[in-house]
């Protein structure tokens, strides 16, 4: 199993008009104009989440989506931040085929009187979710750290309480943040893939990522050194935010 998180996200005047939002450096994904080629890797769109302050409308195009039509997405959340319960356009069960290398595109439109940015996030994969049936465990973590505006900022995350010995998978995260929209994982070693979702501004109710697919896996040794990225809304810059995540984990068998 293996999925990555990449963005789109530009200013875009007001109307209505699909005006196109330019994706964001990536560095797995490489860019096509104002879009992304899809990865050998992940060829295949398993989930898009949309957020803007007057968002109304979202629409992702590429060669094999136009073959049907291009994808609308509705509803899209509204506002500085996603929506809970979040508006996801969710495909996880039957992720649809994209060809290798072609372009994905993204335009949205917007009702503000002037120039808004608008974010879409864009989760790739390989195939359909497969859930981890083993027991799980859930471990801590806080940090006070300094998001830029509109980019992902690294931190390393240090653990409430240690891990076992022994090999285990990551099967998801759940990050709460003041100002973040969304977060990726960076795995130390073996995949170039960087897995994410989207910030909550407070806990749910539910188990996090209970039964979800394999984020990454290896030892102790190099999971417990994982680096986390945090992507903040279009403001000004905090000087600091406390960030506190649940990282879900499994044993290998």
């Amino acid at each position: 199993m293996a999925f990555h998180m990449a963005l789109f996200d530009a200013s875009i005047a007001n109307g209505a008009v699909l005006l196109q939002v330019a994706a964001v450096s990536d560095p797995v994904i490489a860019p096509a104009g104002n879009g992304l080629l899809v990865h050998q890797l992940v060829p295949k769109l398993a989930r898009v989440v949309a957020v803007g302050t007057n968002l109304t409308r979202v629409q992702l195009t590429s060669g094999s989506l136009r073959r049907f039509t291009p994808l609308d997405l509705a509803p899209v959340n509204v506002g500085t931040a996603i929506e809970s319960p979040s508006r996801i356009y969710d495909l996880v069960d039957e992720p649809y085929d994209l060809a290798v290398n072609e372009e994905l595109d993204a335009f949205g439109v917007q009702s503000n009187a002037g120039a808004q940015r608008i974010r879409v996030a864009v989760t790739f994969c390989d195939g359909p979710f497969k859930p981890i049936r083993a027991r799980g465990f859930s471990v801590h973590f806080v940090n006070t750290i300094t998001l830029a505006a509109n980019a992902f900022t690294g931190f390393q995350p240090t653990f409430d309480s240690g891990l076992p010995s022994g090999a285990f998978v990551l099967v998801g995260a759940r990050i709460l943040s003041a100002t973040g929209l969304f977060f990726r994982v960076i795995p130390r070693g073996g995949s170039p893939l960087r897995p994410g979702g989207r910030c909550r501004r407070k806990t749910p109710t539910s188990c996090p990522a209970s039964g979800a697919a394999t984020w990454a896996s290896g030892c102790v040794s190099r999971i417990r050194r994982l680096r986390k990225s945090s992507a903040s809304r279009a403001r000004p810059t905090p000087r600091s935010r406390v960030t506190s995540t649940w990282c879900r984990w499994r044993r290998q068998s």
